[in-house]
């Protein structure tokens, strides 16, 4: 197999020795682009084509976001594979997100919110807060501020969007802690967006990149998984203050976070 980033040979490897783990299953790799697609089985017959780290994570987010409608029983497997290959203008044979290149999941992506009802009108929603007088920079999140936990400097180190196989779809900032004694540690900053939180997600996500001095447009909020997650990636290496403050919850204890920008000397 040829990389299609390089052109040149991938490397054929068994699962065992790429990952340290047999799982029963070979690769197609190109180390220097950092691209590969595993086989059916131990044979030589690709699942897919070569993906790099973008277009694994675009692949997974679509998996993620399609497969709940065969998954949990909104139409069977056969109908939901033929409903996306109707979608994307394909053959049965072709519409496969495992063949699909940058272009297609980002097109795939955009067409599923449509049809999802919590996701469907974020660009609207927050271009309302906006105009009802939020300000990410003084409003609060929810109608109280209680007293944090406590407070900690840190830096912004990956931005992600992520989709669980429930189809819940939330934000995620690793924040790595530069406070003496939490050296190495990071905390994960979630921010979801479901149906009863979406008017609190739009305005947590809108402080935190308030934060670090991103200026969001509405607009990225039509392709979060794309157009957001680009827009806090320029400000990778940031450093601001986070407040942590806990809240009790019937699954045990929830921590909740918030960003502000540090205070001047």
């Amino acid at each position: 197999m040829i990389c299609p980033y390089c052109q040149e040979p991938a490397e054929f490897i068994s699962s065992k020795d790429f990952y340290g783990t047999d799982y029963r299953t070979n690769l197609y790799v190109c180390r220097p682009c950092d691209a590969r697609v595993g086989t059916h089985g131990r044979g030589r017959t690709p699942l897919g084509t070569m993906a790099n780290a973008e277009l694994r994570e675009l692949r997974k987010l679509c998996h993620a976001r399609f497969d709940v409608r065969w998954k949990y029983g909104k139409v069977s497997r056969s109908k939901a594979y033929q409903q996306l290959a109707d979608m994307m203008g394909l053959t049965r044979e072709t519409a496969h997100i495992g063949m699909f290149d940058k272009e297609q999941c980002k097109k795939l992506l955009s067409l599923l919110p449509k049809e999802t009802k919590n996701m469907s009108n974020l660009a609207a929603m927050a271009q309302k807060l906006l105009a009802e007088g939020f300000d990410p920079k003084t409003s609060p999140v929810d109608d109280y501020e209680a007293l944090p936990e406590g407070g900690y400097d840190v830096v912004l180190s990956e931005v992600q969007w992520r989709v669980n196989d429930k189809g819940t779809e939330w934000l995620q900032l690793d924040l790595e802690i530069l406070n003496e004694g939490y050296e190495n540690r990071k905390h994960f900053g979630m921010i979801f967006f479901t149906e009863k939180m979406m008017e609190r997600a739009l305005k947590q996500t809108m402080k935190c990149a308030s934060a670090l001095d991103i200026e969001l447009d509405p607009s990225v909020f039509g392709s979060p998984e794309t157009d957001l997650v680009n827009a806090f990636k320029e400000a990778l290496g940031t450093q601001c203050e986070m407040d942590i403050k806990h809240s009790k919850s019937k699954n045990g204890i929830f921590v909740n976070f918030s960003l502000s920008q540090p205070e001047p000397f």
